[in-house]
């Protein structure tokens, strides 16, 4: 790993990111919906945790992009976790704690891996993600997929699954295969 050398001592880029990036992080409401492209990082707010994940407080825990609205990446407004990965993924590993009840996404055509919560649960799960995520948006043009999987190399965000050789992303997917199959067994149910 490279590392950025300070004065007294050898900076790890992903510790000199996150020092640069600390003032910026807020809590998800917080957020304004930009409708600028950019790039946005969601990370744990400190004294929080999530089952099965190994991430510190303050970790970030995921980097994405939006090419035409960083508004429209705002996961706390969105209707439900069938257009999130994010929320899939959080949904997944919070399932039990939570309570959630995976049913499938709206769609017909949906295949087995696209789901969502009921509606209760994902009140709960956009409640949760008020009190124990924050979040930082950085509106910028540009090559937007390059400087995003850049950041995700850098930084190893457990919740990104692919762009780096994640050691987490077996029990996420698995946690998210679960969720999948249970969602089918409910459409099962509602036919």
């Amino acid at each position: 790993m490279k590392h950025l050398v300070g004065p007294l001592e050898v900076i790890p880029p992903e510790a000199a990111f996150r020092a640069v990036l600390g003032p910026h992080l807020v809590t998800l409401p917080r957020l304004a919906p930009l409708a600028d492209p950019g790039i946005y990082v969601v990370a744990l707010a400190p004294g929080a945790d999530i089952p099965g994940l190994c991430a510190r407080p303050g970790e970030i825990l995921y980097v994405g992009m939006s090419r035409k609205s960083l508004a429209a990446r705002h996961h706390l407004r969105y209707r439900h976790s069938g257009g999130s990965t994010l929320r899939r993924s959080l949904g997944a590993l919070l399932v039990d704690a939570l309570a959630l009840a995976p049913v499938p996404r709206d769609s017909a055509g949906d295949t087995p891996a696209q789901y969502r919560f009921r509606d209760d649960g994902e009140r709960r799960l956009s409640g949760w993600m008020q009190d124990h995520l924050l979040g930082a948006q950085f509106p910028c043009d540009g090559n937007l997929p390059e400087i995003e999987a850049a950041l995700i190399r850098l930084i190893r965000p457990p919740l990104n699954l692919t762009g780096w050789r994640n050691p987490q992303r077996g029990h996420v997917m698995a946690m998210r295969r679960r969720c999948a199959q249970a969602a089918q067994e409910a459409r099962g149910r509602l036919a």
